[in-house]
């Protein structure tokens, strides 16, 4: 824990602090990489206990949003639970895959809403997402939301 937290009897119970490197390198409590195929240790093991324990402050509590158990968790000592909600069926954000192009229709940029000019070369259309720039734009334009 930091020294510069008020200690008290519950705050080993919620907070569990350690260096992010040892932390990445040991997966927290999963410790089954750790072992060699003869049993043995890859590492030693890290200094402190398992992160899981029995009762209610366990990641795995918090992961299956029963309702119970999160009326349970919300009511106990006071404690304060933090739902976030991820869209699993959003795409992932991903560059624009530019190539230039010429337009043989009145086409505007999809950035500024300039009108592409000229006979030749007019603009950059993404493949992936049909998104259209001035070429003068560069090749790196932000994302559209």
């Amino acid at each position: 824990m930091r020294a510069q937290l008020k200690k008290d009897k519950f705050m080993g119970r919620f907070f569990r602090v350690i260096p992010c490197a040892e932390f990445l390198s040991n997966f927290s409590s999963d410790r089954s990489h750790m072992i060699a195929e003869n049993g043995s240790w890859m590492a030693p093991p890290p200094q402190w206990e398992k992160i899981y324990k029995n009762g209610l402050n366990n990641i795995h509590d918090f992961i299956c949003m029963d309702p119970n158990i999160l009326s349970e968790i919300s009511t106990n000592n006071g404690c304060i639970v933090e739902v976030i909600v991820v869209d699993r069926n959003e795409k992932p954000t991903r560059p624009h895959v530019l190539e230039v192009k010429n337009y043989m229709t009145l086409t505007f940029c999809d950035f500024c809403g300039a009108m592409l000019t000229g006979l030749m070369r007019q603009g950059l259309h993404c493949v992936a997402c049909k998104y259209v720039q001035l070429q003068v734009l560069g090749w790196d334009p932000p994302h559209p939301e």
